[in-house]
This record gives C-alpha cells, sequence and structure tokens, in this order.
C-alpha cells in the first residue's frame, strides 16, 4: 500500500479573508505551502499558540468531506481527480454563516445553521469516491476506537473507514488540538476577536480540494481545486 494519502476538503480561496486568517493562526499555508508567523494574541503565548494548533497545522485550514485515505492498489491519481471533478460539476455551491464553536473539547469554526446541501455535499463525498479508499489499518481503527465511539460511529467506522460520517458528520474548520477549560474559555474569545469581523459575512462553499499527503512525515498541501456548479 501506498504511503501517502489523499483526502477531500473544503479550503477557502487562496487570498480570501478567511483563507489568510485560518493560516496565519494555524501558522501554514496548505495552498502555498509555507509557514507563516502567527498572530500576536493577548492572554496566549506565542509558545502556547504553536503547541495547541501544532496538529492542525499539519491538515491546513480546512473542512474535511472524506477522511484521509490511502489509495487502493488498483486505482490511479489521474483517475481520482476526474471522478473528483466531475462529482463537484455535478453539486451546487451554497453558503454559510459560520462561528467559532466547540467540538468534543477542539475550538473550531462550525455552521450557525446546518443547510441539507452540507450535508448532501458530505454525504456525495463519502460514498462516491469510496471505491478509492483502501482499507484502513488495524492500527488506524484502533486509534480512531481509542477515543469512545457510539454503536452507530462503530457501524460508520466498519463500513467508511471513519465514524464522523453522514447522519455522524459536523461540518467545521479545526483551530486547535482539544483543550481542557478554563484555558478553552480563553481561547475562544482569543479566536472570536481575531475571526469575529470576518465571519460577519457568510462564507461561500463553492469549491472542493484534492488534499495530498506524499507520506506520514510531511504535511497535508492542497494539489487541485474543483468548482461547484452554480
Amino acid at each position: 500500500m501506498a504511503e501517502g494519502r489523499f483526502a477531500i476538503y473544503f479550503a477557502p480561496a487562496a487570498g480570501s479573508s478567511l483563507a489568510k486568517a485560518g493560516a496565519r493562526w494555524l501558522g501554514r499555508d496548505a495552498q502555498s505551502r509555507m509557514l507563516l508567523a502567527q498572530p500576536q494574541v493577548e492572554r496566549l503565548p506565542a509558545d502556547r499558540l504553536a503547541a495547541i494548533t501544532a496538529a492542525p497545522r499539519d491538515y491546513g485550514f480546512h473542512a474535511t468531506l472524506k477522511a484521509p485515505f490511502s489509495l487502493v492498489e488498483d486505482k490511479a491519481v489521474p483517475e481520482l481527480h476526474e471522478v473528483t471533478a466531475r462529482l463537484a460539476a455535478g453539486r451546487r455551491a451554497f453558503s454559510l454563516s459560520l462561528c467559532v464553536g466547540e467540538i468534543s473539547g477542539f475550538l473550531a469554526l462550525v455552521p450557525v445553521r446546518t443547510p441539507g446541501a452540507r450535508v448532501e455535499l458530505e454525504a456525495a463525498c463519502v460514498r462516491q469516491l469510496d471505491r478509492f479508499r483502501a482499507p484502513a489499518s488495524q492500527g488506524e481503527v484502533e486509534k480512531r476506537r481509542a477515543v469512545g465511539l457510539t454503536a452507530r460511529q462503530e457501524a460508520l467506522l466498519r463500513e467508511w473507514g471513519y465514524p464522523y460520517v453522514l447522519d455522524e458528520f459536523r461540518f467545521h474548520m479545526t483551530l486547535t488540538e482539544r483543550l481542557e477549560e478554563p484555558e478553552r474559555g480563553r481561547v475562544k474569545l482569543c479566536l472570536q476577536e481575531v475571526f469575529g469581523p470576518i465571519l460577519d459575512l457568510p462564507v461561500r462553499i463553492d469549491s472542493i480540494s484534492l488534499f495530498e499527503q506524499p507520506d506520514r512525515r510531511s504535511p497535508f498541501a492542497e494539489i487541485a481545486r474543483y468548482p461547484l456548479a452554480g
């Protein structure tokens, strides 16, 4: 099995206010592949900001639509590009209003409301691209189980290789690792200051991106972007 992995993400357009704010907060731009100076944030020392963003930094600023997977042996990368482009062309663009929220102790940008188009886009990515996904290793499966899964999440893990899909999916753009209180509350206030002005306007979901991780020691980077219809 190839060492590299692929993933389907939503990533805001390069150069947009949201893309620049997210990349700077994480300290890395997954589209330009550049490391960036993180913002100076009151009440959050620079070394602590670097530490709590280390894991999301490697994945880049994004929302997951199809979780990272190794390519099955009988599929080629050009075919993955082709099918992903066709999938995108068959889905309608839509808008989301986002806010700073919490998911299982992580801080992330999450939708204010849950539009059906978001659910349909994720389900299409999960189902239509699953033929490219090689089965997860036993180690990967056990790592997923270690956090504690419901019976439904366990069933999804077995079927789709990831427990948080379809009816368990929640659109989110991760900004920190899991934090305990009271630190989580303090960092949330910092994030609201950084992202608040940007989130006054809805975010247009008008493309999906193919990301690649060449090997497990390297970070993910965007390698292609496919526009949604309309």
